[in-house]
């Protein structure tokens, strides 16, 4: 009678199948690992196996739904890294970020992130940063280091303002706050030459700023459930006739 793969021991970190009534035996990275890209999602990690640091050369890492507070020791590791996400997670801060050099995607919504520390500034490849339902109360100068972004999600946190070094965000075309509690917005909004997309629905604002005049680009500004005077929006509607406002 020929045995099943799960009734014979296999060594720790392994899966067994069977092939012509023959066990084999595969890593879990070589199982989770496809192509460049190596898949941890929702394995109650609280860091990174040994077996994970290994793949020095993957360009994607996907660390959803795991148990982190914090980014985990040895990321540093992957150096050809270009996308790391930590959806649905258990993230309180991101202290401790390594400089990925190369690192284009960094997604991490639907956590507890309260604070983002200097450390985000050493990611200056980023193109999009994702931290949509988190706990977010304000933002860090360094986030103005990030001169590549062009897409930057913070829906559903609790900022109250944005930073003035948020105008050096010169490649920023798509910017979204929505559920946020902002009552005034940074005169250096001027500077956001490509933005093309502005979402503040669900704020506190009461006063739309002529900062946003300056946007060329914005073909879309949309304000539902904020308190901005009619002066104001049709103000900018002049300044921006090509612009589709939502209100």
């Amino acid at each position: 009678m020929t045995a099943w793969a799960g009734d014979l021991p296999m060594p720790p970190g392994t899966i067994g199948q069977l092939v012509e009534g023959r066990p084999v035996q595969k890593t879990v990275t070589a199982v989770l690992k496809v192509g460049d890209s190596l898949n941890l999602r929702g394995r109650g990690l609280t860091a990174l196996p040994a077996e994970a640091l290994a793949q020095t050369q993957i360009q994607s890492l996907y660390l959803d739904g795991n148990l982190f507070a914090a980014p985990p020791k040895g990321l540093e590791s992957f150096a050809d890294l270009r996308r790391l996400t930590f959806d649905r997670g258990e993230l309180v801060t991101l202290e401790g970020l390594p400089a990925l050099p190369r690192l284009e995607t960094l997604s991490a919504p639907d956590n507890r992130i309260a604070t983002i520390e200097s450390d985000i500034g050493g990611l200056t490849a980023l193109r999009t940063l994702n931290l949509q339902g988190n706990r977010l109360t304000t933002l860090p100068a360094a986030l103005g280091k990030l001169t590549h972004l062009e897409l930057l999600l913070l829906d559903g946190n609790r900022l109250t303002s944005l930073p003035e070094e948020i105008g050096a965000l010169a490649e920023l075309k798509r910017f979204s706050l929505t559920g946020n509690a902002l009552t005034t917005l940074p005169a250096a909004m001027a500077r956001l030459g490509l933005l093309e997309s502005l979402d503040l629905s669900g704020n506190r604002l009461t006063v739309l700023p002529a900062a946003l005049d300056k946007c060329r680009s914005l073909k879309l500004l949309k304000l539902t459930g904020n308190k901005i005077t009619l002066a104001d929006k049709n103000r900018f509607r002049r300044a921006l006739p090509g612009c589709l406002v939502v209100d």
